[in-house]
């Protein structure tokens, strides 16, 4: 009689096609959502897009607690993290949605796409993680990348004095590295859907709060179905990324979280008539590769502590 497979094996081809499914509908949700803050960005403010993004995040969100055990799921033992997370989140989001809002759509992919190696800069900086050679060689190649995409000089100066979005975005990177690090160490105690859930219901909270004072009615169905499209979708954008990362390992699955790159070409062109530099598309290469690594640094790193914490076989 066979043994059963290990979960060190790794995901069946099944369980991995479902996972790239799920990956690839979460991809093009994400999409959809940054040409929407693109497109509503000159006659909504900031804020006003996040509370509808996360206010009607809430309903696929709710769906989903509903269905898969109830609200026992979002009973928490750390309030004080799920605020600290939604702390560096809000600033995550508000630095996305600027940027997104005034840079070309693929200019702010390719510089979104630097997330991990802030990720792995805020583990080393801030939380005391180990990072070895090669990890850092990944972040100097990547940060190379990065500095195509801004092609700095006289130029970029002067794009900045006047838009300074680049900047913004990479600073909503170094948010993200935070979060991502924070929720890391939330998930060893706290449910997937309760650490989506309050971060959704307070940033709904607070953006709404803010909202009152800064709103600008939709001016017309279109742009009120935008608004809250944009929620519905990033409300099944991270389901649907959530049950793929339990499907298969991220180092797996990252790369269908980068083809965004084609989608944001496509819409970019389609509609805003924008065509990248050589020097962008070369940046979006190199930054995609060192985050590449990293990831899957990262995952053999894991896969060899596991080995080495592991119990020893029963003698045969």
């Amino acid at each position: 009689m066979s043994s059963p497979p290990s979960a060190a094996a790794g995901p069946s081809r099944s369980s991995y096609l479902v996972a790239v499914g799920y990956m690839l509908v979460a991809v093009a949700c994400f999409g959809f959502i940054y040409a929407g803050i693109k497109w509503l960005a000159p006659d909504y403010p900031t804020v006003q897009m996040m509370f509808f993004r996360c206010a009607f995040a809430l309903v696929p969100i709710m769906v989903f607690v509903a269905r898969t055990g109830g609200l026992a799921q979002l009973r928490t033992r750390r309030p004080l993290g799920h605020v600290a997370r939604t702390a560096a989140g809000v600033g995550g989001m508000a630095c996305t949605f600027y940027a997104f809002g005034r840079l070309p759509l693929v200019d702010a992919h390719v510089l979104n796409y630097a997330t991990p190696l802030f990720v792995t800069l805020v583990a080393l900086l801030v939380f005391g993680e180990v990072v070895r050679l090669r990890r850092w060689t990944a972040l100097a190649i990547g940060f190379a990348g990065i500095l195509l995409v801004l092609q700095p000089g006289p130029a970029l100066l002067e794009t900045v004095s006047t838009n300074p979005a680049a900047l913004v975005m990479l600073l909503g990177c170094v948010f993200a590295g935070l979060s991502v690090n924070m929720i890391r160490r939330l998930t060893e105690t706290e449910t997937t859907a309760s650490v989506a859930f309050y971060f959704m219901l307070t940033v709904s909270a607070v953006t709404g709060i803010a909202t009152i004072f800064a709103w600008r009615t939709p001016q017309s169905v279109e742009h009120w179905a935008m608004l809250v499209a944009m929620g519905i979708l990033g409300g099944i954008a991270q389901l649907g990324m959530t049950a793929a990362y339990k499907r298969a390992p991220v180092s797996a699955l990252v790369p269908y979280e980068y083809s965004s790159i084609l989608m944001a070409l496509g819409l970019g062109f389609w509609i805003w008539d924008e065509v990248p530099s050589p020097l962008t598309m070369l940046g979006a290469v190199i930054v995609i590769a060192s985050g590449l690594y990293i990831l899957q640094r990262e995952a053999q790193l894991k896969l060899g502590r596991r080995s080495a914490s592991a119990p020893p076989p029963p003698p045969a």
